[in-house]
């Protein structure tokens, strides 16, 4: 069964029923050594200490339920679980969202890698799409005059600006520009060539990038879309700036970066 739709069914029932027990030891157990929980605020929780503290700490009283049928995959040792939820305290107040498990298979049973809960992302009984658990994180442009570029998001269209990427070796220059809660541009620039850069290297679209939530998400995103026969351009490795990412390419070949 440990290989099954079924036997990823089971764990949702397990992780209800370890949350609503307040047993945060047989929680965390259900998750792997270096897992990460990300909380509908946004809060990071990682490894299974922190993650059975999370559940320690939890409001008294307050149930969760599984509103509808997991949307289940799973391939080659790897797989996503993502299901609508309620819940209701003591007060009357009841929440609700959709919670996404990255999960691989870990000595002969399913643990989940990575956990992200989307509160208020989805109503009580609503289908909840299969995928990878992917939200947009960013998406890049390559620009000609780096800092004309900067200027025109940030002062014209109310963006706010990271600090100034460079690598002195390639000549690779960037900035991230915020706005607000969504995904963010990164404006990117080389220095100049005596030939001119190929099409992918132009001016324009560069790529768009996904945020998965951990590395072991993005491990396991790389092994299953691989096994569907997606193109790997670049192997999961962590980038001069500092990020964990793997790329791929879609049907026409469109750079898209896997983030962890």
């Amino acid at each position: 069964m440990t290989g099954t739709p079924a036997a990823l069914d089971d764990l949702v029932g397990r992780l209800v029923k370890a949350w609503n027990d307040r047993d945060g030891q047989a929680f965390a157990a259900l998750f792997l050594p270096s897992a990460e929980y990300v909380t509908g605020q946004g809060d990071r929780f990682r490894g299974r200490p922190e993650i059975a503290r999370l559940v320690a700490d939890a409001a008294p009283g307050l149930r969760v339920a599984v509103t509808g049928p997991p949307s289940v995959e799973c391939d080659a040792g790897t797989g996503t679980v993502r299901f609508p939820w309620t819940a209701e305290g003591p007060g009357g107040a009841a929440r609700g969202g959709s919670i996404t498990c990255a999960v691989v298979l870990h000595g002969g049973r399913w643990l989940i890698a990575t956990l992200e809960n989307d509160e208020g992302d989805h109503e009580a009984g609503e289908p909840v799409p299969a995928g990878i658990g992917a939200r947009i994180e960013h998406v890049a442009l390559w620009v000609r005059d780096l800092e004309r570029m900067r200027e025109f998001y940030v002062a014209s269209l109310g963006g706010e600006s990271g600090a100034l990427y460079e690598n002195p070796r390639t000549g690779f220059r960037s900035y991230f520009i915020s706005f607000g809660q969504g995904a963010r541009l990164e404006l990117m620039s080389r220095r100049a060539e005596p030939e001119p850069p190929p099409a992918s290297r132009d001016t324009g679209h560069g790529h768009v990038a996904f945020r998965l939530g951990s590395r072991p998400a993005v491990d396991a995103a790389v092994v299953r879309l691989e096994g569907r026969g997606v193109a790997i351009i670049g192997r999961a490795r962590v980038t001069g700036d500092g990020y964990y990412e793997a790329v791929i390419a879609d049907p026409e070949g469109n750079r898209v970066e896997l983030m962890e």
